[in-house]
């Protein structure tokens, strides 16, 4: 793999930009900065790129069922499919962008 140039930065580069932007608006009460106040950022420092990773492929926050009640998928696993992303539990997964689930795969 080819190395960058020397003012490359990789993305992750730009985590304290969240900690910079949340302080801006800490103070705030608007409805519409929510997103920004509740935004979660605890993947370290520097940022742990496997937690982003597997917060972006979606994971489960309690254990996936089928309509019999068969597990899908145990709770704290990462998601094996995108169909996974798509059910009606979504009150049981955390997904960070469907489009990219099921990208991170186990070792």
């Amino acid at each position: 793999m080819a190395s960058a140039p020397a003012s490359a930065k990789r993305y992750l580069d730009h985590h304290p930009f969240v900690k910079t932007l949340k302080e801006l608006y800490k103070d705030s009460t608007d409805v519409r900065d929510r997103p920004i106040l509740d935004l979660v950022w605890d993947y370290g420092d520097p940022p742990d790129v496997e937690l982003v990773a597997r917060e972006i492929n979606g994971y489960a926050l309690d254990n996936v069922l089928d309509a019999t009640g068969k597990v899908l998928v145990e709770k704290g696993k990462i998601l094996p499919a995108l169909r996974h992303c798509q059910r009606s539990q979504s009150d049981v997964i955390a997904c960070g962008a469907w489009i990219y689930s099921v990208t991170l795969r186990r070792r």
